[in-house]
């Protein structure tokens, strides 16, 4: 576990100057609520492969009412998630509407910029509060890869962060 955390701090500094090109700065200057906010994950080439966004859940679970839903830029498939926590040390969880596709849960970490520019994680989002200026899924890439192995469209994400991009207000 320690080992795994520690893994995520170092590949979270070794990428702390990858994000979309201009887009973190344009959307921190103004609140975007979570439901709004809209994330970019780059490919090997530098262009955007995968977008993320938040939607209210009509059926919330106990810890956000707000669903995850990924899409793959390059292919035109997406997935939806629900957002939950375990109790206890209580480790966020993308938890796919789709079960069959997938063989676990995806861990999740939400992140903000503190005024150094650090990025310092925070509280699992809800609808109406602030979004995360970034996120990680860890696993996510490797899960799509093996659930969407249907033909030469296969979907990669490579596990980095998604930094938000865009706050849509409609």
């Amino acid at each position: 576990m320690i080992a795994s955390l520690l893994g995520v701090v170092l590949l979270l500094a070794s990428t702390a100057g990858t994000a979309p090109r201009g887009s973190l700065a344009q959307v921190t200057g103004g609140a975007c609520v979570s439901e709004h906010a809209v994330y970019a994950v780059n490919g090997q080439d530098g262009r955007p492969v995968g977008k993320l966004r938040f939607s209210v859940d009509p059926e919330p679970r106990a810890w956000s009412d707000l669903l995850v839903i990924v899409a793959d830029t390059e292919n035109g498939r997406s997935w939806t998630f629900h957002l939950t926590a375990s109790n206890g040390y209580s480790l966020n969880y993308l938890l796919p509407q789709d079960e069959a596709a997938f063989s676990e849960s995806l861990r999740i970490f939400f992140f903000r910029k503190d005024a150094h520019g650090a990025l310092k994680t925070v509280a699992i989002p809800q609808s109406g509060e602030p979004a995360p200026d970034a996120l990680f899924t860890p696993t996510l890439g490797l899960e799509l890869w093996y659930a969407t192995n249907v033909d030469a469209n296969r979907t990669h994400f490579p596990a980095e962060i998604w930094y938000r991009t865009a706050c849509d207000e409609g």
